[in-house]
């Protein structure tokens, strides 16, 4: 663990002087505004190696009066190879806020700690892989610190703030769960804690040709002056929700801007109607007025490898040397806000992880995969694409730990005597999250190691005998003697095998030597499956991984969409948004012939929510069929024909899209 991640406070150094003043960052104590210019000289010593071709000469100099046993190659003090000195300027903001003013707020005896924020912070379904950090802070915390999670994805410090959900806006007609549908001014007071972490939606260094993301969600940084400070203009001049918005954007992006009330902050790229520092100080300054303390986290990395090992920045990876990193850290020292350096702990943990196994620490694509952790993680982990932004339950696990570790170090060195958290931290989490199964133990080991003020390491953790895998398979019957007497019976013998091989942690893998034999006794059982199924007249098959313009004629297939954007791409699936119907979007298919017709359809949704998929035969009632796993699987329609019948294929219910992998038709003819 880092020193400067242990209270994450500047050091300002006056070289002139020769003498050296430490910052702190005093919580609830806003210090005047800094207009006029500041000198910072910023120390960085790290040993990472950047392949960017542009090199950044603005130098912080940070020192600390204590001593990192940490055995990872970036230091406490985060050392850097290229070392140089800057003046920085802060940017005068302007005096009027567009925005209501807040009244001190007297605490009510219970501390709070409301955590404002995007996917990576969320609270996810128990049974989802996905994870944020805001989901396990609470199990460091004892039960009179309450965790009031309100971060929601696809969220920026913008969009959340005209959401409604920082502070009420007049007309909003937003709506969302998090903290009962209130905003957090409504309900926080002077007890409590504003943590604030934005960035992954804000970063406009993205390159999205679809304007909706702009006008939604990004937020940019404006231009840095020359010794690369990032300028903290406030969010101002808001724009009309329904007048000059771009024509190719899409309608739910229009829709969700009109929920906004009449007016809305907007996006406007030089940062003159606001900046990503005008807006996250938007948060430090209502937290203060009422009362509360704000904390800013830095973004949580992103994986993305440099060929040397180290995390990559650049566009869409929090920009170039990491900017919306920077300009957060930057707020905290003008502001004399404590940090969470986040950003800097993620980062490690990829690394040490390193590229062959960062992924193991991530949730997989679609979102909405479930199943038990982590069995049922590593077995569809090959299955299904990985994420780069979103973290699985034990690396989110991980980073409420890190997160949990700072506050317990809050005292250190005294802070000038200036308390600045005022509750305990538990040494032990009520629960533990163990990790995948698809990460080497050494390398949990390491990434474990790394925190010592808390507990990340479950002491009932352990690991099964590869050989009772191996006996496992030994017992199975040999390929010559599986039949179809009793390949169904092998089958259900052979899932059993399988998933106590799975269950074994990668170091182990390479000790079941017969591992052959299963591989061979699966290979029998699904050829005799394959064989007893019946062979179709006609069969025609629909790939989503083969379709690039959606609307239009695919083979035998086409697809409709008369009201536009509700049948889409999404993860390389074919989304079916919106509560369709055999005349305004579907997917047909005419088959002629006398006889039984099967459409079998792979699919799964794409949030934790549920839908119905529908396939209605001609005019005759729609058969349907529940969709409510993030797993791809197979649902299977039957219909008899006479004649010439035209079958279409649609969502009929649901709050999320139905995304098909495939579709295949077969004619059995009579």
């Amino acid at each position: 663990m880092k020193l400067k991640k242990i209270f994450n406070y500047s050091m300002l150094s006056v070289a002139l002087a020769g003498t050296m003043a430490l910052m702190s960052c005093q919580g609830k104590e806003k210090k005047e505004d800094k207009k006029d210019v500041t000198s910072t000289v910023e120390t960085s010593t790290s040993t990472e190696t950047s392949t960017s071709t542009s090199t950044e000469t603005s130098t912080s100099t940070s020192t600390s009066t204590s001593t990192s046993t940490s055995t990872q190659t970036s230091t406490s003090i985060s050392t850097s190879t290229s070392v140089s000195t800057s003046t920085t300027t802060s940017q005068v903001e302007p005096e009027e806020k567009d925005r209501p003013s807040f009244t001190p707020k007297q605490g009510d005896g219970n501390i709070k700690i409301y955590l404002a924020g995007d996917s990576t912070v969320k609270t996810y379904n128990d049974d989802q892989f996905i994870a944020g950090w805001g989901q396990y802070l609470q199990r460091y915390l004892p039960s009179s610190v309450q965790v009031i999670n309100c971060a929601e994805g696809g969220r920026s410090s913008r969009s959340f703030i005209n959401e409604g959900r920082l502070y009420d806006i007049e007309g909003d007609t937003s709506t969302f769960s998090q903290n009962s549908g209130k905003s957090i001014a409504q309900t926080i007071d002077g007890d409590d804690y504003l943590f604030i972490q934005f960035g992954h939606n804000d970063d406009d260094t993205k390159s999205y040709d679809d304007t909706s993301y702009k006008y939604e969600r990004f937020v940019p940084l404006g231009t840095k002056d020359a010794n690369g400070i990032y300028p903290t203009i406030a969010p101002t001049n808001k724009q009309s929700t329904t007048e000059n918005l771009p024509s190719d954007m899409k309608s739910s992006t229009k829709t969700n801007i009109a929920k906004y009330g009449s007016e809305y902050f907007a996006y406007e790229a030089s940062g003159s109607n606001g900046t990503y520092k005008g807006f996250l100080k938007e948060y430090i300054d209502i937290a203060r007025e009422i009362g509360a303390t704000p904390v800013l986290v830095t973004p949580v990395a992103r994986v993305s490898f440099n060929s040397d090992g180290t995390i990559k920045s650049g566009p869409g990876l929090h920009g170039d040397g990491f900017a919306y990193v920077q300009a957060v850290k930057q707020l905290a020292e003008e502001e004399d806000v404590m940090y969470i350096d986040l950003f800097e702990d993620s980062k490690n943990m990829l690394e040490t992880a390193t590229s062959s196994y960062a992924y193991s620490l991530m949730a997989l694509k679609p979102n909405s995969l479930t199943g038990t952790w982590p069995q049922g993680f590593d077995t569809v982990y090959n299955d299904n694409g990985h994420e780069a932004t979103h973290y699985n339950k034990y690396g989110a696990f991980i980073e409420a730990a890190y997160i949990a570790e700072t506050l317990k170090l809050k005292n250190i060195n005294g802070l000038d005597g200036k308390e600045i958290i005022n509750f305990n931290v538990n040494e032990i989490p009520t629960a533990y999250v163990n990790p995948s199964n698809l990460t080497p133990k050494a390398t949990v080991a390491q990434i474990e190691a790394d925190i010592k003020e808390v507990s990340v390491t479950d002491p009932n953790r352990s690991y099964p005998d590869p050989q009772l895998v191996i006996n496992a398979i030994n017992d199975l019957p040999e390929v010559s003697n599986i039949n179809n007497d009793n390949y169904l019976d092998v089958n259900e013998v052979a899932k059993e095998v399988r998933n106590k091989y799975i269950s074994l942690n990668v170091d182990d893998r390479s000790s079941v030597t017969n591992l052959s034999k299963l591989t061979q006794v699966e290979a029998k059982i699904k050829e005799l499956i394959d064989a007893a199924k019946p062979v179709a007249t006609e069969e025609y098959t629909l790939l989503s991984s083969s379709i690039s313009t959606v609307v239009g004629t695919h083979g035998a297939y086409t697809i409709v969409d008369s009201t536009g954007e509700k049948l889409t791409m999404s993860n390389g699936s074919l989304k079916l948004g919106g509560n369709g119907t055999s005349s305004d979007k579907y997917i047909s298919i005419k088959v002629t012939g006398t006889g039984t017709v099967t459409i079998t359809v792979s699919a799964y949704i794409d949030t934790a929510k549920n839908a119905t998929l529908a396939i209605q035969q001609d005019s005759n009632t729609a058969q349907t069929k529940g969709i409510t796993t993030g797993n791809s699987e197979e649902y299977v329609f039957e219909f008899e024909i006479s004649g010439e019948s035209t079958f279409y294929i649609y969502r009929s219910t649901g709050t999320t899209g139905v995304l098909l992998t495939s579709i295949v038709t077969s004619y059995f003819e009579e």
